[in-house]
């Protein structure tokens, strides 16, 4: 049976408390949990932010393994990937793995960002676009 879900999300914050999700320092991000309003998703990919990478990438020098370990790092420690020099994050790509009936999926075209232009890219073609850092997240 699922748990009962604050309709803004805000029975996932850990620290601090009476904040919403995004703006929360750290979130309880167990899923084991199943409240009853989210949708389970499978992560594909992690889209990084530009500032966010550009910061991750010079703290570590560029080195791939050093990004991936620090990125993984700020999931641990915050149960979400929010940079905490930016305060920024990124953007998931995948499917709905799971959901309670009646609760309603979102219109993906209406969270698609310009499809020109996908969020991490820059000039030149370098896409800064890491693997899903966890096969399931809230979405």
């Amino acid at each position: 049976m699922a748990l009962k879900g604050n309709k803004y999300g805000t029975h996932r914050v850990i620290e601090p408390k009476g904040v919403l999700t995004q703006a929360a320092y750290k979130i309880d991000n167990d899923m084991d949990k199943l409240y009853s309003n989210e949708i389970i998703c499978d992560v594909q990919s992690l889209n990084i932010d530009s500032a966010s990478f550009t910061q991750i990438e010079e703290a570590c020098g560029g080195d791939e393994k050093k990004i991936g370990e620090m990125i993984m790092g700020i999931v641990a420690e915050r149960g979400k990937q929010q940079n905490p020099v930016t305060g920024s994050g990124g953007m998931f790509i995948g499917t709905v793995a799971y959901r309670l009936p009646g609760v309603p999926v979102p219109d993906a075209a209406a969270h698609r960002q310009d499809p020109g232009r996908p969020q991490g890219h820059r000039p030149g073609g370098y896409r800064r676009q890491g693997r899903a850092l966890r096969k399931r997240h809230l979405c």
